[in-house]
């Protein structure tokens, strides 16, 4: 079982100045998030609109999340601080899957119209949102998995950050 994200940067030209892939860190938050949603642990199971389908990107590395103990049984959990929310929404997603993985995107951010120009971003959330019109968080929101990118600033109008999240848990073949 893997998660990980292949990452683009393009210039406005449509030249690649990066690309690489990246595994992600399950966050606690996650890994409790899909016990409950397997398992009959007692939490309701969630649907349509609350499930995972999107991707946040963030401002920068592992500085835009941090371990807060805040579960019941004394666990840290990590939660979301610093999402990059300028005047536009940083946050897009839609699900494909093929039964024994799935697929966020790719979904593609542009300077200048999904955050500012000369933004920097350092890393994104893979997560649900309940208000998918602002990106905001609220108690019912889940960061899955966190994934730290080289930080890259998209410099100018119409830079392009393109991202791919796949979560795996097939079986090799025996």
């Amino acid at each position: 079982m893997y998660g990980m994200a292949d990452i683009e940067i393009r210039d406005a030209d449509g030249n690649v100045r990066m690309s690489q892939t990246v595994h992600n860190q399950l966050t606690d938050q996650g890994e409790e998030f899909l016990i409950d949603q397997v398992f009959d642990t007692g939490e309701a199971a969630l649907t349509g609109d609350s499930r995972v389908d999107q991707i946040c990107v963030l401002t920068s590395s592992y500085t835009a999340y941090s371990e807060e103990s805040s579960r019941d049984d004394g666990g840290s959990h990590m939660v979301v601080r610093d999402i990059v929310f300028s005047d536009r929404s940083a946050c897009k997603g839609a699900v494909t899957d093929n039964g024994s993985s799935a697929q966020i995107g790719p979904v593609t951010f542009k300077s200048g119209k999904d955050f500012r120009t000369g933004q920097t971003a350092g890393g994104f959330l893979v997560c649900n949102l309940t208000n998918k019109s602002n990106c905001s968080v609220s108690t019912n929101s889940v960061a899955l998995a966190a994934v730290d990118i080289n930080d890259v600033a998209l410099p100018n109008a119409n830079d392009q950050l393109t991202i791919t999240y796949t979560f795996d848990i097939a079986t090799p073949n025996a």
